[in-house]
């Protein structure tokens, strides 16, 4: 398999741009790391089914593991953090310091969405309460 097969989940490319035209060492468009590409918007789900399984998991095999909010966002921090280092990473890298905080900010909310998600929190009543 490809290298950034991984990366690739997580990058929207412009039409037109293939993985086989850049192999050719034709020059195609970097992609730009989004939120909203259907590989993105799936990945959400399966990200936050992971945080969710794991501790319930551990906590099976082992009762003194316990299955609570902390065990999620344990497991929330270390996915979340490969999620945001296959955006940062290789070609994607920034180039200044503040972009570098802007993205760090972006993944750190990015994990607690996940952990809040697998966790139960209503984020549209969360919404709600921060409107009014």
């Amino acid at each position: 398999m490809a290298k950034g097969w991984f990366r690739d989940l997580f990058l929207s490319r412009p039409l037109g741009s293939s993985r086989r035209a850049e192999t050719a060492g034709a020059s195609a468009e970097q992609g730009s790391p989004v939120f909203l590409t259907p590989a993105a918007i799936a990945s959400f789900p399966v990200a936050c089914a992971v945080v969710k399984a794991v501790p319930y998991l551990l906590h099976q095999l082992d009762a003194g593991i316990p299955d609570n909010k902390w065990s999620l966002l344990i497991t929330a921090l270390p996915i979340g953090f490969v999620i945001f280092w296959q955006n940062v990473s290789g070609s994607n890298k920034p180039k200044d310091l503040g972009t570098w905080i802007q993205l760090t900010v972006i993944g750190c909310v990015n994990t607690l969405f996940l952990w809040a998600v697998a966790y139960g929190v209503n984020l549209s009543e969360l919404w709600k309460a921060i409107g009014s």
